[in-house]
């Protein structure tokens, strides 16, 4: 009777045990089948730099990693939009009131901290006429100048920021700003831009085709971005990425490798976002009536400091204890002026 029960059992469970194995093959076939996902792009590879990496071949260190040894901080101080008279020298700060007096004292806050230049605006705050709250800006320049070269600098800015990268600046911070305004609408619709150009104090207007919309999350973070037609400034540029290209490169809330090349006494200057072209403006040919290029040629020559910026202003342009940070600083120059 035992054996019968046995027999029985074997005879019923063996063919789903059968059927239990066949279907197991036919998941982990499945399984071995899938698409493998896809190789990691360039863009991806180089948006997620190690923090601190050895210079690529041709380029050496602008920042140690320890130190601001070769930096110095600056005043952030007013300057006209645009060169003014025939020998068009470094201009002249503006008169102090009961901001730019404070303003002038300011040095920002900048250190060295772990493998990173951190910035971030003055503790001390000031109060605008109309009783604004009033963050205090500042540069950090190298203490070289450099004419044709390409820059390799890793950023990765708080939200609100508004920074950028200075080429071909004069100590009061004239030149050709790389676009970093990490923030939102300014209430004229403008809004942040990055990877473009704006000309502090050589025509004092944004060079890009576009303004930028950053939608927010729950948590006050950016989680994405829509270019809307420019408002501001020149639009015409040699090349501009289009919405999906810098979608595609930047990173949220994250390190971007910023790659620049600047080349020419008047530039031909290149930007590249984690690999990604994003602008090339020909400066030389930039058309518009605020512009004058042989005043910007007498007023910066041919080589310039590079700067970082920490910009003034109330908290939607830099919020309170905010900092951007940099780290991966290298240089390569070419041959040139």
């Amino acid at each position: 009777m035992e054996s019968r029960r046995k027999r029985l059992l074997h005879e019923r469970l063996l063919p789903a045990a059968a059927a239990w194995l066949s279907l197991a093959a036919r998941i982990s076939l499945s399984i071995a089948l899938w698409p493998a996902p896809p190789a990691t792009s360039g863009a991806a590879r180089a948006a997620e730099p190690g923090s601190d990496q050895a210079p690529p071949a041709g380029f050496r260190r602008l920042f140690d990693g320890r130190s601001l040894e070769g930096w110095h901080a600056a005043p952030r101080l007013g300057v006209p939009p645009a060169p003014v008279g025939e020998s068009a020298g470094p201009n002249k700060p503006p008169p102090a009131g009961p901001v730019s007096k404070l303003q002038r004292e300011a040095r920002g806050h900048w250190e060295a901290r772990d493998g990173m230049i951190v910035g971030g605006q003055d503790e001390q705050r000031a109060k605008k006429p109309n009783g604004d709250d009033w963050g205090l800006g500042s540069w950090l320049m190298t203490d070289a100048t450099f004419g044709d070269f390409e820059l390799l600098v890793d950023a990765r800015p708080d939200w609100p920021c508004d920074t950028g990268i200075y080429v071909r600046s004069t100590p009061l911070g004239q030149g050709y700003q790389v676009l970093l305004d990490h923030r939102g609408d300014d209430g004229d619709g403008v809004g942040g831009s990055i990877g473009f150009l704006y000309l502090r104090g050589i025509g004092g207007l944004r060079v890009s085709p576009y303004d930028f919309r950053w939608r927010l999350g729950d948590d006050g973070l950016p989680r994405d971005v829509e270019f809307a037609p420019g408002k501001q400034g020149v639009t015409r540029v040699e090349y501009a990425a289009a919405n999906d290209d810098f979608r595609r490169a930047w990173r949220m809330n994250d390190w971007n490798r910023f790659h620049i090349r600047v080349v020419g006494e008047l530039p031909r200057i290149t930007i590249w976002i984690n690999e990604v072209k994003i602008c090339e403006c020909d400066t030389a040919a930039i058309a518009d009536p605020r512009y004058d290029p042989a005043a910007v040629k007498r007023l910066l020559g041919p080589r310039g400091h590079i700067a970082f910026e920490v910009h003034d202003g109330p908290a939607w342009r830099w919020g309170i204890g905010n900092v951007s940070r940099w780290r991966n600083v290298f240089i390569k120059e070419l041959a040139g002026p």
